[in-house]
């Protein structure tokens, strides 16, 4: 069986990702946190094909709507 090896991307305090779903069988999230006191807020839904821009907490279509 060919297993992929997955991507790793580290994130900072306060970073999004974006993660779309394969119907290939794959999917897999997997987390480690580097800080024992760490929390991690995962939301699904329906793709809503617009651009996202993202600073701090704010999250928005456009850098200049921040």
């Amino acid at each position: 069986k060919n297993v992929n090896k997955p991507k790793s991307t580290t994130l900072g305090p306060q970073d999004v990702a974006i993660m779309r779903m394969e119907n290939d069988g794959t999917n897999m999230l997997r987390l480690r946190v580097n800080e024992p006191d760490s929390s991690v807020m995962i939301l699904g839904g329906e793709p809503l094909n617009e651009p996202i821009a993202a600073q701090g907490p704010f999250v928005m279509n456009t850098f200049d709507e921040i």
